[in-house]
């Protein structure tokens, strides 16, 4: 049984309170818990979480939200991290974050918090590692015209696409590359997991562009992927 790992981040653990009866049902999912942004960074490198839950009112000492510096903190990383949100934040967040970013409200709803979960939760994101690539995507929203852009990162579990024109989180895709070692064609569906919108940059070590996660890779298309990410040698495509 793969046992998955969630980390919660908050100055007041009481936050997550009522995902308690979650938890003891679902012997699959093991909880982390952090008070402080030096915990949550340290638990992340050493646990390696397949989802992260950050209290929006995370703080430093001046009040200033921690957020988005952690989210920034962690932008080579491909692990998910979902802010919860007061009512009263809802607003700022967004203003301050990409459109369509995913956010869970408090007191947390579990059905909707089993929702949000299952979707990352059942994916290999990470089974292999992210390495630079410079691949040529074609991508694009079904019944639409195709896109056509360049990765910027590549693994088993999603791609970044280098774009000014990015679409908003959550937006359902169709990809198709070329491994340039083994000229296979991969086409799958994947969303857009986060952005890295021109005009609200979350990671300053990325181009403006969108994370894609990867939905219904066969097996072969991962296997094949993975054999070229282990040489991390995805030359230029062009």
């Amino acid at each position: 049984m793969v046992v998955h790992k969630i980390l919660l981040a908050s100055p007041d653990i009481d936050v997550f309170l009522q995902l308690d009866g979650i938890f003891a049902l679902r012997n699959n999912i093991e909880v982390l818990l952090a008070r402080t942004e030096c915990q949550l960074l340290s638990r992340t490198e050493t646990e390696k979480p397949d989802l992260i839950l950050v209290d929006y009112d995370m703080s430093r000492r001046d009040g200033e939200p921690l957020y988005r510096q952690i989210r920034a903190a962690l932008s080579f990383s491909d692990i998910p991290i979902i802010p919860v949100v007061s009512a009263e934040d809802i607003e700022s967040l967004k203003d301050s974050g990409p459109e369509g970013e995913e956010y869970l409200c408090k007191p947390i709803d579990p059905q909707k918090f089993l929702r949000t979960i299952s979707r990352y939760l059942c994916s290999d994101r990470r089974s292999a590692p992210r390495v630079p690539s410079r691949l040529r995507i074609n991508y694009g929203v079904e019944g639409r015209d195709v896109l056509t852009d360049y990765s910027v990162n590549l693994s088993s579990g999603g791609v970044f696409i280098e774009t000014a024109d990015v679409l908003p989180a959550d937006t359902p895709l169709f990809l198709e590359f070329t491994l340039p070692e083994s000229d296979r064609t991969i086409r799958c569906k994947g969303r857009v997991a986060w952005v890295n919108h021109p005009e609200k940059i979350l990671s300053p070590h990325l181009p403006p562009g969108m994370g894609v996660q990867f939905l219904d890779f066969v097996l072969q298309e991962v296997l094949s992927l993975r054999e070229v990410l282990k040489k991390e040698a995805l030359h230029p495509s062009w």
